[in-house]
């Protein structure tokens, strides 16, 4: 008989924690009888796709008030009697911790996806992590060191990177008279759009000593939209910067781009950099949580110090001016997506997990 397994999350909407989620269920429905419940009916198109391609079970939990969610979720345990309950974010985890506990749910494992918690929500997750959850999934050990230094208990966590869903093959560009740079995130303070604005003037202010033409994609959106352009027009630089908020064709940018830009001041495991590896492209980043998994410095790119535009401005002109060194990183960047975050590899963590519970 196939044990029982529920993965609850506040949506299933288009961002990194959400789609992991649907993936994780997508992968252990073959081996375990899997069950995803969310407290409100908000699902992507490409979460969607997947629920319906892997026929995967979706519960939303009645009521228009946590509370009442909190009892129909209580209601769904009990009669389903899970073997293991799986949880993601904030809301997840209080579900999981206090409604799996008094339910009398065995195993309770939840998740944190990002290498700091606000001042908010840090306090409970805490609790919930020391006293109410079996373990806790961490997608980075950048996230675990920090976490336990601030009273988490270091021995309930466990470290699984994110899996990524490579749908392409190598991707091997053209040189051309136009090196198109291009970040992808939401504009909120962690990201660090400053700094990467200000490593493209100053690699402007180079131009003329470089014979190709550069242009910077900037895709995301969010709270800092209006300062972004802000930043952009003190700086000049409307010519050399091209702020594209969610286009419906992400993937043709990623296809005409020829390097990444990623200058966040913290992370947990970053799906916008695994992404930009899938597409064969080589990546300048900061030193932010578990980039060093994703970013051989030299190898198939540049790890920078966080906040340094001027040392990422530098790197990033050894890319502009050197097409064959864009190319070498940009197949090794491919080659570590393949081999290190395939979704076997992904899949194949979580069962072993899940066996050693026992």
């Amino acid at each position: 008989m196939k044990r029982k397994i529920i993965i609850i999350n506040r949506s299933l909407v288009e961002a990194g924690a959400e789609k992991q989620s649907v993936m994780l269920a997508s992968i252990l429905q073959k081996q375990y009888k899997v069950t995803l419940v969310i407290l409100y009916d908000i699902i992507s198109d490409v979460n969607r796709e997947t629920i319906s391609n892997n026929d995967l079970k979706v519960v939303v939990l009645n009521g228009d008030s946590l509370f009442i969610k909190a009892i129909d979720f209580y209601k769904l345990l009990k009669t389903n009697k899970p073997h293991i309950v799986f949880s993601y974010l904030a809301s997840g985890n209080l579900f999981n911790a206090l409604i799996g506990s008094i339910s009398g749910v065995k195993y309770r494992i939840g998740g944190i996806r990002n290498a700091e918690l606000s001042s908010k929500k840090l306090p409970f997750e805490r609790v919930f992590h020391n006293y109410f959850l079996t373990k806790t999934i961490s997608n980075s050990h950048s996230a675990v060191s920090g976490l336990s230094k601030l009273g988490f208990k270091g021995d309930k966590f466990h470290v699984i990177h994110n899996a990524f869903e490579l749908n392409q093959s190598y991707i091997l560009r053209t040189e051309n008279n136009t090196v198109n740079i291009i970040s992808l995130a939401r504009f909120v303070p962690q990201k660090d759009y400053f700094t990467a604005i200000e490593a493209i003037k100053l690699l402007s202010s180079k131009m003329e000593s470089i014979e190709n033409k550069v242009v910077y994609y900037l895709i995301g959106y969010g709270e800092m939209e209006q300062a972004i352009r802000d930043k952009v027009k003190e700086l000049g630089l409307e010519g050399l910067v091209k702020i594209i908020i969610k286009p419906n064709n992400l993937v043709d940018y990623f296809k005409k781009a020829d390097v990444f830009l990623s200058t966040s001041l913290f992370e947990g495991m970053s799906n916008s950099v695994m992404e930009a590896l899938s597409f064969s492209l080589p990546v300048v980043a900061t030193s932010a949580g578990d980039m060093e998994y994703l970013v051989k410095d030299d190898f198939n790119g540049y790890i920078c110090d966080i906040g340094d535009y001027n040392q990422t401005s530098d790197r990033l002109e050894m890319l502009v001016r050197n097409y064959d060194l864009r190319k070498a990183m940009g197949e090794k960047s491919y080659q570590i997506i393949s081999e290190n975050f395939s979704m076997e590899k992904f899949r194949d963590n979580y069962i072993t997990f899940i066996e050693n519970l026992n």
